[in-house]
């Protein structure tokens, strides 16, 4: 049988092949032989993340290679783009660190140039891969910008200065209420099970600037009365903002017995029985509409 010979498809990941024999080398030099595991995790890390980033450096490669020229393409806008150019390079941060996506692009005179390849790996407009935003989302939620991104340099291979962060966290969230819609339930659910309706809120400190009209008029009041003095005990209302959450879900009913129902605070497992679990549980929420608005769409979703 005549051998299949695979040089050329992984000439692309070279680099990548480089960087794990790197690794092998270290992990079996005299000094990591006697280093402790903590050691080896850091040394891990920092090389793993080079490893996974070349990787997807390849493959980014691999697929320009493989890319096909057309004699024209045709953008979103109906226009016809007729000039081809070879080699377009754009930087794409990634979890891993930042790589560079070389593709061809096709323009027209007066209109913006379209990228094929682009829209076939479903690349964000800007720089910052969608892993990476979904990070920074997730720990930006948490805390403080400065926090965030100091999360993300801990936690993954990439980096987003502040000020990017702060601009790409309203975009990560455009997309928030055609989610919800687009979840609509086209046909009710066939079932006699509960129809359960439950709602929460939290009052979330915001800036003076994105309280609702009336509690921004209460703020301003407290404000002057205060005159620069530190707020004392119950004196930091109208501060905040109204999260509400709602959830709408079907579930079995719990029967349970008198004995159950009595050791309701019980340690004792052998006697509880299992609590029945919610289906197609749907939740919401929102701190820009107000509990009205949030409840109301609770009803209409249940």
């Amino acid at each position: 049988m005549e051998a299949y010979n695979i040089q050329n498809s992984l000439d692309e990941y070279s680099a990548a092949r480089e960087q794990f024999d790197t690794l092998v080398d270290g992990l079996q030099s005299g000094a990591m032989m006697e280093a402790e595991h903590g050691e080896v995790e850091k040394y891990l890390f920092k090389g793993g993340m080079e490893l996974l980033r070349r990787m997807i450096q390849g493959y980014m490669d691999a697929l320009s290679t493989a890319e096909k020229p057309r004699n024209s393409m045709k953008g979103s806008d109906g226009v016809e783009r007729t000039h081809r150019r070879c080699g377009c390079e754009r930087p794409l941060e990634t979890v891993f660190g930042e790589v560079t996506v070389r593709r061809m692009g096709y323009g027209y005179p007066g209109y913006e140039s379209v990228y094929p390849l682009d829209a076939s790996l479903n690349l964000p407009p800007d720089k910052y891969s969608h892993g990476l935003q979904e990070i920074l989302s997730n720990e930006s939620a948490k805390g403080s910008f400065d926090e965030a991104v100091k999360a993300v340099k801990k936690l993954t291979g990439g980096a987003v200065p502040k000020r990017q962060a702060e601009a790409l966290t309203p975009k990560i969230t455009a997309d928030f209420e055609a989610f919800y819609a687009k979840r609509a339930v086209e046909n009710p659910e066939d079932t006699t099970d509960i129809l359960a309706m439950t709602t929460d809120g939290k009052g979330v400190v915001m800036r003076e600037e994105a309280l609702r009209e009336a509690t921004q008029r209460a703020a301003q009041r407290s404000r002057k009365k205060q005159k620069g003095s530190r707020l004392k005990p119950g004196e930091k209302q109208n501060r905040k903002r109204m999260a509400t959450v709602t959830a709408v879900y079907s579930v079995e009913r719990n029967l349970r017995t008198p004995e159950e129902i009595m050791n309701e605070g019980s340690d004792n497992v052998a006697e509880k029985s299992p609590r029945p679990k919610p289906r197609n549980k749907r939740v919401a929420a929102s701190v820009k509409k107000s509990q009205e608005h949030a409840i109301d769409e609770m009803f209409l979703e249940a």
